[in-house]
């Protein structure tokens, strides 16, 4: 299992909506995704030998059916950031949704997914790659090693464990767990001539592509106020050192993989695109409108694929759900191979949070009560057509452990665990000011708490106390086993 977490100051403003699904939504629009024309290309071998640290990048263009530009081409001719603020808000009418008359042909050609049909055995240990007070740091059966200087909150670990990537100087590095092979991947000049060039881009969020040893990683604009994003995708092999463009910007987006590797949903803060792996055959499968956010950002939904690859569940809220009275928000699944969308349910959740669990088989969201100082919240955990399973009056759920056994949830500040019996308690040693949590499985996570320099980085696992992992100055961290 695999997670990853960049922490950033941003995140007291923005954590009501990252915790849950939560994205744009004026009027839906759902397409069907036809089959490719031509054969998939095969995929792309990770076995290679590991090159020098500073070696010439290989730089080539995709050739999925979109046009991708080369790294060298002139800046297109777009407005600057100042022409409309990207945080205006409008006035939107009411979703409506209209299920697709036509589904997806079950003949559709399947890329052999990067991932083999038997998983591999977990790790021996657990590693957690974290940055603090400046140090790339491995953390692995109760030892600390420090593996190299950097100067950002960007980390994350290869899927077996033995390839950490993490930005330094704005540019993009990877170097092995054991702390040999230091090397570049995206320098200063290849990020330099990137589109759109004026006003210039940046590293944005960085995904292992499952089973392999291959990153992608999308940008943002180089605004000075706001977090934006070019909605782009590359493509980097930490062994070969190949970089290509895959998407150019506005048809890429945020990345959620396939557990099997094969599909990715591609997610900006207006559409759902599905495309193989290596980027070929992007079908865009639902469209809807931006959520706003009375704040200089734009949000994006977090899907949640089936343990079988074969569909994914995503939550979309109305235009505005920061309303008193908002519209509600709505259920779809998305089959990726055979049938179109199909919306499953709606309800009203507050600030259109919703949390919907590994399984797919609950779905967790808040309603409020009272007026004024005397709001309250209940908890509402349902099946995916709608019907209610059982409530709780406590604050919003922070996440699912992965078999949906239990879920953590704020109450009074401090984190509490909870069971689908009713029962919940404390999560023993941790307290208030949890910043993050991550399930390792189904009675151990990782949790990011407190303040300042009293700042933890702690193995959590119910009913026992806490293993101090980090304190002060963690900027971020990932982990994998």
């Amino acid at each position: 299992m695999k997670n990853c977490v960049t922490l950033s100051p941003c995140w007291l403003s923005l954590l009501l909506f990252t915790l849950f699904a939560c994205t744009p939504g004026d009027i839906i629009h759902i397409t069907t995704r036809l089959p490719d024309p031509t054969p998939s290309p095969t995929p792309i071998s990770t076995e290679s030998t590991l090159l020098p640290a500073t070696p010439t990048i290989a730089i080539e263009t995709s050739s999925i059916p979109t046009a991708t530009p080369t790294l060298n081409q002139p800046p297109p001719t777009t407005p600057t950031a100042t022409a409309s603020p990207l945080w205006t808000l409008t006035a939107t009418p009411e979703p409506s949704f209209t299920p697709s008359p036509t589904p997806i042909p079950p003949t559709r050609q399947i890329l052999e997914p990067p991932c083999p049909d038997e998983q591999p055995p977990p790790l021996p240990n657990l590693k957690i790659a974290f940055v603090q007070d400046g140090e790339l740091r491995l953390w692995e059966n109760g030892m600390t090693t420090s593996l190299t200087e950097v100067d950002s909150s960007t980390v994350t670990i290869s899927d077996d464990g033995t390839i950490i990537a993490f930005t330094r100087n704005r540019e993009l590095w990877a170097i092995n767990s054991d702390g040999s092979q230091e090397r570049l991947l995206v320098s200063e000049s290849d990020i330099a001539a990137m589109q759109p060039t004026d006003p210039g881009v940046q590293l944005g969020p960085i995904y292992w592509i499952p089973c392999t040893h291959q990153l992608l990683f999308s940008t943002q604009p180089l605004y000075e106020n706001g977090i934006y994003y070019n909605d782009d995708l590359y493509l980097v092999d930490t062994d070969t050192l190949l970089l290509k463009n895959l998407f150019p910007p506005e048809k890429g987006g945020r990345v959620f993989f396939s557990p099997n590797g094969q599909q990715m949903a591609l997610v900006t803060p207006t559409s759902i695109t599905l495309a193989n792996y290596d980027g070929s055959n992007p079908q865009t499968v639902l469209t809807y409108g931006q959520i706003s956010t009375n704040g200089p950002t734009y949000l994006y939904p977090r899907p949640v694929w089936s343990p079988d690859s074969q569909s994914l569940y995503v939550a979309i809220p109305p235009g505005d759900p920061l309303l008193d009275s908002p519209s509600p928000t709505s259920l779809w699944s998305l089959p990726v191979y055979d049938g179109g969308p199909i919306k499953l349910t709606e309800f009203v959740a507050a600030w259109g949070n919703t949390s919907i669990a590994p399984d797919l088989s609950l779905i967790a969201y808040s309603t409020l009560i009272g007026e004024g100082e005397n709001i309250s919240q209940t908890l509402h955990i349902i099946q995916p057509e709608g019907e209610e399973v059982i409530s709780f009056p406590f604050s919003p759920m922070l996440s699912w452990s992965p078999d949906a056994t239990y879920f953590t949830y704020w109450l009074e500040r401090d984190l509490y665990i909870g069971d689908m019996a009713g029962e919940s308690f404390p999560a023993i040693g941790v307290g208030e000011h949890v910043i993050r949590l991550d399930w390792i499985d189904s009675t151990q996570f990782l949790v990011y708490h407190g303040v300042g320099d009293q700042e933890k980085l702690s193995l959590g696992t119910i009913g026992a106390e806490p293993v101090l992992i980090a304190q002060g100055g963690i900027r971020g961290y990932d982990f994998v086993k």
